[in-house]
């Protein structure tokens, strides 16, 4: 149900796909949301996958493996989503790894969605660490390894992030410091409160 939702969140009314040279290969989709009468937008950058289980089960010919990497806006809280057309493992048996550049690599939480093929980071203090290097790198490697899916990689060439990430949080600012969502969505324009 949070998938679809999710999905739904960065369905923009009336968005505009910009390509302009600054943003590299991302996909900046700007737009305005509605029900709290604010700009939009979600950046998005996609790039061949592997997984070698897949590959072995299908002609590699017949379905390329592409992943995608988004950022934008959720529940009022910046998320980093990662997507690919296979699966890739589920919360019990998989772990998310990544690497910006040089930089010694990291192992992070992450919610793996019911589908198996997406991949949300959501901790706040995460989604920070993980857009301050962003901002600054050119290449980020993912791995996600999985006792039921196998081993998938994929490595996103970054040229153009810093326009990308300004645009897809400019509604949901990042701050490190801020208290991980609750599973209940606050009334619009009620007062959000954490249950004790």
């Amino acid at each position: 149900m949070r998938a679809l939702a999710l999905i739904g969140a960065v369905s923009l009314t009336g968005c505009v796909t910009t390509a302009t040279p600054d943003a590299g290969a991302w996909k900046i989709e700007r737009g305005h949301d509605r029900i709290v009468d604010r700009p939009a937008a979600t950046a998005q950058l996609t790039a061949p996958s592997r997984n070698e289980r897949q590959q072995q089960l299908r002609y590699p010919q017949v379905q390329l493996q592409i992943a995608s990497l988004q950022l934008g806006c959720f529940d009022n809280a910046p998320v980093v989503r990662l997507a690919f057309n296979h699966r890739v493992g589920s919360n019990r048996t998989s772990t998310l790894s990544y690497r910006f550049d040089d930089n010694p690599g990291r192992d992070v939480p992450a919610r793996f969605l019911q589908t198996y093929a997406t991949v949300l980071i959501e901790d706040p203090a995460e989604v920070a660490r993980f857009v301050d290097q962003l901002r600054v790198s050119n290449a980020l490697y993912v791995r996600i390894m999985s006792h039921i899916a196998g081993t998938s990689t994929v490595e996103f060439s970054l040229k153009g992030a810093p326009m990308a990430i300004d645009a897809a949080y400019q509604a949901c600012p990042i701050d490190s410091r801020s208290k991980p969502r609750t599973a209940v969505a606050p009334m619009i324009g009620a007062s959000r409160s954490v249950p004790a």
